[in-house]
């Protein structure tokens, strides 16, 4: 699934960021992020910060989802994911990803 791409690229993000200085960094993430910020690189595109902030957002979706479909054992998973990305990640993705989603989840298999 596309999440699942997404959520491996910005593990390997924060990874290759924690890498850099393994003594610093291993410990907490947080420092990571405090770094990039007073370096004045969090906002980039490609900055561990957005990964993070990226993360959490994909996390959310799956925790929504999980929850969604505990629910309502009837729901089809396609409804589900749907509204569920419609509910939390659309509003962060412009036409074209959205667009993409859209068809990916009509592709989604039933439970």
């Amino acid at each position: 699934m596309l999440v699942k791409s997404d959520v491996g690229g910005n593990i390997d993000r924060l990874a290759r960021s924690a890498a850099t200085n393994p003594e610093r960094y291993d410990a907490d993430i947080l420092v990571i992020v405090e770094d990039e910020v007073q370096a004045g690189g969090a906002a980039s595109s490609s900055s561990s910060t957005k990964g993070l902030l990226w993360l959490k957002r994909a996390m959310q979706f799956v925790t929504a989802l999980l929850n969604r479909l505990t629910e309502d054992e009837e729901e089809s998973l396609s409804a589900a994911a749907s509204e569920t990305y419609y509910a939390t990640l659309q509003q962060y993705h412009g036409w074209i990803v959205t667009g993409t989603f859209t068809v990916a989840l009509k592709l989604v298999p039933a439970r």
